[in-house]
């Protein structure tokens, strides 16, 4: 697809109303990347579809911090505050599909749980045709948290596919979580006219586990380099005053807790760090959200000896996240899992060597301009670290690699002119008639 080609911001026959679904948002950092995409594309396409309308479909918890997003073509509508009708299509429905999950998830098995779910929801599906949209007047859906929940069959719809993981690693999932995310990648297979996948390793995973036609799946990588910006001096030694750090002496891994982002491994490779040289000033900074993980892992860092060389600040704003990552000596992203990496970019954006994992969408997005490292083996991890601390010749080669590998990748305001390609393509085709299943694994 060309970045720009068949979109034309200003003619006056291009003018649509887009509802963005933003139910599953929530407030702080508990949705990772997904939460920054969906942002930033708002504040993109907005800007430069002026003619365009986008409504922004919210719940109760985040519609009060989304309202930095108004502007005269950007408007929020609390879904939950419509109709509270018990016929409505939207509260009859959410009350019965609770009902539902409590009563049978305690009886049957996973796969039929899966079956009698996917058949409920295309029965709600079919209930709100006509209903909440024709209300609204929307000309297309999207959906950046990937599930079409508010599917009217008339409406066109596209969805972004940030990862498979439940699939790869479904370990790491309760079997509600497991579940649910399973549903909502067949509910965007069954009723999205597009989907848009983050990068091409998603978009292979998605055409593996489905019967999707290659024309339906796109790839249109993240494109959020300089999604926070350089901080001002006095910012960041505030910050670093606060934290108790000093300037490059510390690695920076910045996500939420979860199991597939691998701090266990991460704090092992860096014990090892620590009982290599003893004499180090190094620390490991780990901002992210889920407080009670992130307790869990302060006791184990305390086990380990490592106490305050291992720095664990929480969810930080943008402002402050800013600050640090200007201020260490370089990031370090040993994930196993990915469907993009957006802070791998951002590290190069701020002249900052990485280390990173060399397993699913990370080589893509890294290139040529990071170390990669097996995730999965905390030796490789340590000497990766000790080497990147050392050698003042590869940190610079690698800044150099980054800068340039930016160059390669563009910025926001390509990634959001593709996305609007795709909704007028999606707009000016007939909509698809069959149904999509997933390939049995």
């Amino acid at each position: 697809m060309t970045p720009h080609s068949s979109f034309i911001i200003h003619h006056s026959s291009f003018s649509f109303r887009v509802g963005v679904d933003l139910i599953p948002l929530l407030p702080g950092g508990e949705n990772g990347g997904a939460k920054f995409v969906a942002v930033e594309l708002v504040r993109h396409m907005s800007r430069l579809a002026p003619d365009w309308e986008f409504i922004l479909l919210t719940s109760e918890k985040s519609n009060d911090e989304l309202a930095f997003l108004d502007s005269a073509n950007v408007r929020r509508l609390c879904a939950s505050k419509q109709k509270s009708d018990p016929e409505s299509p939207m509260t009859g429905a959410n009350r019965l599909e609770n009902l539902i999950r409590r009563r049978l998830n305690r009886f049957l098995p996973m796969r039929w749980r899966v079956k009698l779910e996917h058949a409920y929801r295309k029965a709600v599906t079919r209930s709100r045709q006509g209903g909440f949209f024709s209300q609204v007047g929307i000309d297309l859906l999207f959906c950046p948290f990937t599930a079409p929940s508010f599917h009217d069959l008339s409406v066109p719809a596209v969805s972004i596919i940030h990862d498979l993981q439940y699939r790869y690693y479904p370990q790491f999932f309760s079997p509600e979580d497991h579940q649910c995310r399973m549903i909502n990648f067949m509910e965007a297979c069954r009723l999205s006219d597009r989907l848009i996948c983050v990068s091409e390793y998603v978009r292979r995973t998605v055409l593996e586990n489905s019967d999707l036609k290659s024309d339906r799946v796109c790839t249109i990588h993240t494109r959020l380099p300089n999604r926070v910006s350089e901080p001002a001096p006095q910012a960041v030694s505030s910050v670093l005053r606060r934290l108790g750090l000093r300037e490059n002496e510390f690695f920076l891994y910045p996500a939420n807790f979860w199991e597939h982002k691998n701090h266990r491994m991460l704090l092992t490779a860096f014990g090892m760090v620590h009982a290599r040289n003893p004499g180090s000033n190094l620390r490991l900074v780990c901002p992210g959200a889920l407080e009670k993980e992130r307790r869990a892992w302060r006791e184990a860092a305390d086990r380990m000896g490592l106490g305050e060389r291992i720095v664990l600040p929480g969810f930080m704003l943008d402002d402050d996240y800013a600050a640090i990552l200007a201020s260490c000596l370089a990031l370090v992203f040993p994930s196993l899992f990915e469907g993009f990496g957006m802070p791998v970019l951002e590290a190069m954006a701020f002249r900052k060597p990485v280390i990173c994992s060399n397993v699913t969408s990370l080589p893509e997005v890294a290139g040529d301009a990071a170390l990669f490292i097996d995730p999965r083996n905390p030796r490789d991890m340590a000497e990766a670290m000790e080497r990147m601390a050392t050698d003042e010749t590869l940190r610079k080669s690698l800044i150099d690699l980054g800068r340039r590998r930016l160059e390669v990748f563009g910025g926001p305001d390509t990634m959001a002119r593709e996305y609007l390609d795709v909704f007028l393509n999606v707009m000016r085709q007939p909509r698809p008639t069959t149904h999509t299943k997933l390939r049995s694994r």
